[in-house]
């Protein structure tokens, strides 16, 4: 008796061809030739196609007759089985007429269906494949698409993409759009860009990942095609709609847009483009980002279980609930620093004004370095450079103070290793450090924010006592009169070395005169602090009586109530933290906690003041997100003392790989210590 035996990987219909072939061999002699017998059988068909024998239909097409068999058609083309087996009058005529196609490439798709294999000419593509198309002949239609995307350039991605459209091949149309949006901005300047359909432009002009050098470039490109022809005009207002007016520099926006007689016609218009102009005054986490961007949190230096690091990374939260992955290594820091101040500045227009809107760079001043404090300022863009650039240096060394924008320029704030009276400006545009003398309050360790045009200062303390107060200080007290609007500049959780009291302060620049502001409910220091739809958030650090106490608390001041108002306390206690608001959320990340650095990456809802624990930062020991993995070996190392900012990050920065570590990066005390 025959056995049965099969391995695990067959399906059921292949054990049973095998067993049916078994109990076969045992009374029969099986002939099989699997390779041969489909090649002499189409090498046979053919012959008889080209002598005209047993043809039973006659394809007429172009003034050409092509003798067929109607068996052969019907099973390489879904278009012939439907004619020739569904009932239609061509099922019954001897000679059927073929539209639509020419007869040279009806050839050729004969040839396919007799041998298996064609070559088609480079210039008969476009024809072949529409005809694949038209008589679904799968194999040759998938080939010359596949040919077709390889050749797309910037010549021909417009007609191949109106081709694929109206051919629906859809693989083609998005490869075709992909490759449009991408080079964009060469493009547009090709003949057949004026002659598409409004509906096509309208849909280019809208894409988020539309690839411009410069927001100018898409006005171009729409004033290009509206002067094709003078009724295109009643498009003008759709279009602006589309572009990011806030993106475009003002003077750009005065010389070339508001003169436009289409702008001056329509109250619209010009509604947009003032607008616009007013949100030029935003601050960088209001204003409207860059195509080809995603906002992530940037983390920079720090430490993690004692030991400074160098690492520049950066987390999208919005992938926290994905399996994809949350973090990316971006270029390292030439040094390894903790305590030190981090902020995004803008770019400079062609009138030498800093366009806060646009703002990619990095910035990284101060903070503490192997056994010193530093001066030094340093510039990083992920989007453009691949190494940090020393600046001006500070007039002094400072760490754990505070970094803040504030109109374009660059403001530290307090801190240790300096006079700590002391605040300083710092210009892009020259590279100089301005030193300021006139600080009303000492700060040890202030965290800087930005809201409305005032300094603020939080809750200063000596290391025996903390003080829930708040100081309020404009720029022009500091610097003297300035031309353009301001921001206010809010700085967090600081101390004075043996103040016992040190009352809170609201400068207004328009009446030149101190407010007193209400206290913290909450003392404490080493706090961080953001805004948030117009309030400030002071949030954790740690409380100094008989014994040090990190809290949780978290409260909101208003300052239009001149109030504060306790909020959900966090899940995890912590200081030293870092505190980014993005996307109308505030996240906390790491900090140091009561047993050492935090691994967690917390979510606040002002909406519903609730909190959330995303994510985790990356485990420092194993160099990887320990989260949601089940953890194995020694205890994860979190991170704290470290700086992070919000940025419109490009979609096209690629990651900078670290070393991976090794065994011996951990000393004998447990310490870890990355390459």
């Amino acid at each position: 008796m025959t056995s049965r035996s099969s391995t695990p990987l067959q399906s059921e219909e292949e054990r049973e061809r095998q067993w049916e072939r078994e109990r076969v061999k045992e009374s029969c002699v099986l002939v099989e030739e699997t390779k041969k017998h489909p090649d002499t059988v189409l090498k046979g068909l053919n012959r008889l196609r080209l002598n005209r024998e047993l043809c039973d239909v006659v394809l007429c097409c172009g003034g050409q007759e092509f003798p067929c068999h109607r068996a052969v058609l019907a099973s390489f083309s879904s278009y012939f089985q439907a004619m020739f087996t569904c009932g239609m009058l061509e099922s019954r005529q001897d000679r059927v007429n073929v539209h639509g196609v020419e007869a040279h490439i009806l050839d050729l798709l004969l040839t396919y269906a007799y041998t298996s294999e064609v070559a088609i000419p480079k210039e008969h593509v476009q024809d072949v494949l529409a005809a694949a198309h038209m008589l679904d002949v799968k194999a040759v239609q998938e080939k010359c698409c596949y040919y077709m995307r390889r050749h797309i350039d910037n010549n021909n991605c417009l007609g191949i993409n109106s081709f694929a459209e109206a051919h629906s091949l859809e693989d083609l149309e998005t490869s075709s759009m992909h490759y449009i949006i991408h080079h964009f901005g060469d493009v547009y300047m090709q003949e057949e860009f004026p002659s598409l359909p409004v509906d096509k432009v309208t849909k280019i002009l809208s894409f988020e990942d539309l690839n411009v050098p410069k927001e100018e470039a898409v006005f171009e490109a729409a004033m290009l095609w509206i002067n094709k022809c003078p009724t295109r005009s009643q498009h003008f207002e759709k279009f602006l709609e589309l572009i990011r007016l806030p993106l475009i520099s003002p003077s750009y926006l005065h010389d070339a847009m508001e003169s436009l007689e289409v702008v001056k016609e329509s109250l619209c218009c010009q509604r947009l483009i003032s607008e616009a102009m007013e949100q030029h005054h935003l601050p960088y986490s209001e204003a409207v980002h860059p195509r080809r961007t995603k906002e992530v949190i940037v983390m920079v230096g720090g430490q993690s279980d004692g030991k400074l690091l160098d690492r520049v990374e950066c987390l999208d939260p919005g992938r926290c609930y994905t399996n994809a992955p949350i973090y990316k290594s971006l270029t390292r820091l030439p040094f390894e620093v903790n305590m030190h101040g981090l902020a995004v500045l803008g770019e400079e227009d062609h009138q030498g004004q800093i366009q806060q809107h646009n703002g990619t760079a990095l910035y990284v001043a101060g903070g503490q370095l192997l056994g010193s404090v530093s001066k030094k300022l340093w510039r990083y863009d992920p989007s453009h450079d691949d190494s940090w650039t020393m600046m001006a240096s500070m007039n002094e060394a400072r760490c754990d103070f505070g970094l803040v924008v504030l109109d374009g320029y660059l403001w530290a704030v307090g801190g240790q290793g300096c006079n700590k009276c002391f605040a300083e400006r710092y210009d892009p545009r020259t590279n100089t450090w301005q030193l300021n003398k006139d600080m009303p309050r000492c700060s040890n360790h202030p965290v800087v924010v930005a809201l409305d045009g005032l300094i603020y200062v939080f809750g200063a303390g000596s290391p025996d006592t903390d003080m829930a107060q708040l100081q309020c200080y404009h720029q022009r007290r500091m610097m003297g009169t300035v031309s353009r609007p301001t921001y206010r500049l809010a700085a967090h959780g600081g101390q004075v070395p043996h103040a016992t009291y040190v009352p809170a302060y609201k400068y207004n620049p328009k009446t030149a005169e101190w407010t007193e502001v209400a206290p913290m409910q909450v003392p404490r220091s080493a706090s961080a602090a953001c805004t948030l739809n117009g309030k400030i958030y002071v949030i954790g650090g740690k409380r100094s009586s008989v014994v040090v106490q990190i809290t949780n608390k978290v409260e909101c001041y208003d300052p239009t109530t001149n109030q504060w108002t306790m909020c959900a306390s966090m899940w995890h206690s912590c200081c030293y933290s870092g505190v980014v608001a993005m996307a109308g959320k505030i996240y906390v990340l790491g900090g140091l906690g009561d047993y050492g650095d935090l691994l967690a990456v917390q979510e606040y809802c002002d909406q519903t003041d609730t909190w959330e624990s995303v994510c985790e930062l990356p485990d420092y020991r194993t160099q990887r997100s320990s989260y949601p993995y089940k953890r194995r070996g020694p205890e994860p190392k979190g991170r704290s003392f470290f700086s992070c900012v919000s940025l419109w990050l490009s979609t096209d920065v690629k990651e900078v790989p670290y070393p991976k570590p090794h065994e011996s990066d951990e000393d004998d005390s447990g310490s870890y210590y990355s390459d």
